[in-house]
């Protein structure tokens, strides 16, 4: 879905668990969106926006590669590289089976792609009203 609304300032990069070498993919980025998985064992919004800050504070709850992320994140704003307008989406995990995930979870990573296409769409534009870090998507 969002491979298909790329557009020319756009580059779209799937990662594996890169740890701090996610940080050489920040130079000249002028706005990074980050998309995590995050385990949770109870029900869960179709997706979650994570604020970088409360993340690296510690009071927001951890991806599915626990410290990592947070670790990362950390470093780079130690380095002065991490890009100023920084975005974290995470879609709810209920176990650690990538090879088997159940529908709502599929659903869930649909939904963020759209609203990631969305967003895409109109770049530049701040986040819509009513959308706030740990808010679920629609």
């Amino acid at each position: 879905e969002l491979a298909g609304n790329q557009l020319q300032q756009v580059d779209l990069v799937t990662l594996n668990q890169p740890g701090a070498g996610l940080i050489n993919w920040f130079d000249g980025v002028e706005r990074l969106i980050l998309v995590d998985t995050l385990l949770s064992p109870e029900p869960a919004p179709a997706f979650l926006c994570i604020d970088p800050d409360a993340l690296a504070a510690g009071t927001s709850r951890l991806s599915s590669h626990g410290q990592q992320l947070r670790e990362t994140l950390a470093l780079a704003t130690t380095l002065n590289c991490l890009p100023a307008r920084t975005e974290i989406y995470a879609v709810a995990l209920p176990d650690v089976d990538p090879e088997n995930l159940n529908p709502a979870t599929v659903q869930a990573a649909h939904a963020l792609a759209q609203h990631l296409a969305a967003r895409i769409k109109s770049a530049g534009h701040p986040a819509p009203q009513g959308e706030q870090p740990e808010n679920n998507g629609q």
